[in-house]
C-alpha cells in the first residue's frame, strides 16, 4: 500500500505542477496589488502562458529532489546510527540466551546455573574480563483478543493483519522492581500491564478460558526503553505485563493447553549478558568458543525442554554495518544520478525558455525596459517557478516522515530523532544546493534573453 502510496503522489505532483501553476498564475493575476507591479507584471504574464507545457519539467524536479532526500536521509540515519541499534538490541558485548519451554522453576534455575557457569568458565580462559553482568527473564505469548479473553498461539511469528491481535511481553514483579526501582508486590493472580489500545478499561486478562489474572494497575509506556522495547515497534501491539512468578504464568498456561489441545504457547527466555575489555577478534572468537561449547547439547523434542542463542555485540554489528554501508554508498550514487538529472532538466530548460523569451525582452528593451528591470523581472519569475519543485520535495518528505520511520523499525532503527535531525539538514544541504544551481543557470538565461540578436 505504500508502493501505490507512492504511485499516486507522484502522479499528482505531475498534476499540481501541470494545472496548479495555471491556477497560481490566475490567482496572482486577481491580485492587482501585486500583478500591476513592475517586477510582476511582466514575469507573471510569461509564467501563465508556459506553465501549462512545462509544468511537467517541474514535476520532474520535485520528485527527483524527494528522491535525493530520502534517501540520503534515510541510508545517511541508518549509518550514522548503528551503534545507537546495535545498543538497544545488545546491553552487553556477549549475549548468551536460553529458551526454556514448559520446564519447571527448579529445572529451569538448575539450567541457568549450570550455563552461567559454564560460560564464566569460557570466558575467563579467553582473557575476558567480566564485568557488567545481567540477567534478564522474560516470557512472551502471542494471542487473539475476545473481549477480555484470549486465545493464545503456538507463534508469535506470524503477524496478520488483525487488530485483534497483540504480543504479550512478560516480566516478573523482581525483574520489573530490579528494572524501574521499584518496591511492587502482587498477588498470587494479579498483573499490572502497560497497553496502548488494548485492554484499556480491562479489569482482568483470561488467557484460553483457564487462567485469569486481575489487573491492579497500570504504567507508563515511555519506559519500554529501559526493556529493550520501543512503542509502536511492532506490527501488532506490544503489551508489557508484570506478574507474581513468570515459571508459575508460563507453565499454567502451557500445561492446560497441553492436556486439552496437546500444544504449548508461551516460551520462556532467559538471557545472560556482559562486557568482556576484549578487542573486536577477542569478542568474536569469544563468541565462537561459547557456540562451540554448547553445541549439541540442545535438549528439545518439540513439546518441552530448552535451546540455546549466543550473540556477540561486534559480530553483529560488523553484519550490520556490510549492509548499512553498502546503502549509503548506494545512496549516495544514487543521490548524485539524481542530482545531476535535475541540474541537467534546470540547465536545459532555462536555455530552452531563454530562447523562447528573448524575443519578448528584446521588444521590451527596444520600448525602454533596462537590463535592470529585465533582471528583476527574471529573478521575480525564476524565483516563482523554481522554488516550488524544492518545497514540494520539502513537504513529500514531512508526510512521508511516519511511514518510513515504521520501515525503519522493521529493520531495528527506531531512534526517530535522529532520522528528523538528518532529514533537516539533508534539505538545507539540498536546498543550498539547488540555490546554486539556481544562480548558475539564471546567470545563462539573462545571458540569452538580454542579448538583441
Amino acid at each position: 500500500m505504500f508502493f501505490v502510496a507512492v504511485v499516486m503522489v507522484i502522479v499528482a505532483t505531475y498534476l499540481l505542477m501541470i494545472f496548479g501553476s495555471v491556477v497560481l498564475c490566475r490567482i496572482l493575476q486577481k491580485k492587482k496589488g501585486y500583478y500591476y507591479k513592475e517586477k510582476h507584471f511582466v514575469s507573471v504574464s510569461m509564467m501563465r502562458y508556459r506553465m501549462k507545457r512545462n509544468g511537467a519539467g517541474l514535476a520532474s524536479i520535485c520528485i527527483l529532489a524527494t528522491m535525493v532526500l530520502v534517501m540520503m536521509a534515510g541510508t545517511t540515519s541508518l549509518y550514522t546510527g548503528i551503534d545507537d541499534a546495535v545498543d538497544r538490541l545488545y546491553p552487553g558485548e556477549m549475549n548468551f540466551s536460553i529458551k526454556f519451554h514448559a520446564l519447571s522453576e527448579d529445572e529451569i534455575q538448575e539450567i541457568e546455573d549450570k550455563y552461567t557457569e559454564k560460560v564464566r568458565k569460557v570466558a575467563r580462559e579467553a582473557g575476558a574480563d567480566i564485568t557488567n553482568e545481567h540477567f534478564n527473564s522474560n516470557a512472551t505469548v502471542t494471542g487473539r483478543m475476545f473481549g477480555d479473553h484470549l486465545v493464545t498461539e503456538n507463534s508469535w511469528h506470524s503477524y496478520d493483519m488483525d487488530e485483534n491481535k497483540c504480543y504479550f511481553f512478560v516480566l516478573s514483579v523482581k525483574d520489573y522492581n530490579a528494572y524501574f526501582g521499584r518496591d511492587l508486590v502482587l498477588g498470587e493472580k494479579e498483573c499490572i500491564i502497560s497497553t496502548k489500545n488494548l485492554f484499556k478499561d480491562s479489569k482482568e486478562l483470561c488467557f484460553d478460558d483457564y487462567y485469569t489474572l486481575s489487573i491492579v494497575d497500570k504504567f507508563d509506556r515511555k519506559d519500554l526503553d529501559k526493556l529493550g522495547l520501543q512503542d509502536d515497534d511492532e506490527m501488532i501491539e506490544t503489551i508489557v505485563m508484570v506478574v507474581p512468578d513468570l515459571s508459575v504464568f508460563a507453565n499454567t498456561i502451557n500445561d492446560h493447553l497441553y492436556e486439552t489441545a496437546e500444544r504449548r504457547s508461551v516460551n520462556h527466555n532467559w538471557t545472560y549478558s556482559f562486557d568482556t575489555g576484549l578487542d573486536s577478534d577477542g569478542q568474536i572468537a569469544l563468541d565462537q568458543k561459547i557456540k562451540d561449547l554448547v553445541y549439541g547439547e540442545d535438549d528439545y523434542d518439540g513439546d518441552r525442554g530448552y535451546w540455546f542463542y549466543s550473540d556477540c555485540k561486534e559480530a553483529y554489528k560488523i553484519d550490520v554495518l556490510s549492509i548499512y554501508a553498502t546503502m549509503f554508498y548506494l545512496g549516495i550514487l544514487l543521490s548524485f544520478i539524481f542530482m545531476m538529472a535535475t541540474v541537467l532538466i534546470i540547465y536545459y530548460k532555462q536555455i530552452s525558455e531563454g530562447y523562447e523569451d528573448r524575443e519578448r525582452f528584446v521588444i521590451m528593451q527596444k520600448i525602454g525596459m533596462s537590463k535592470k528591470e529585465i533582471r528583476k523581472n527574471i529573478n521575480s519569475q525564476l524565483l516563482t517557478i523554481f522554488f516550488l519543485p524544492i518545497i514540494g520535495a520539502g513537504l513529500h518528505l514531512t508526510f512521508a516522515f511516519p511511514m518510513i520511520t515504521r520501515i525503519f523499525k522493521v529493520m531495528q532503527f527506531t531512534n526517530t530523532t535522529l532520522f528528523a535531525t538528518t532529514s533537516a539538514l539533508t534539505f538545507l544541504a539540498f536546498a543550498a544546493c539547488y540555490c546554486v544551481i539556481y544562480k548558475l543557470t539564471t546567470n545563462v538565461y539573462f545571458k540569452i534573453v538580454s542579448e538583441k540578436r
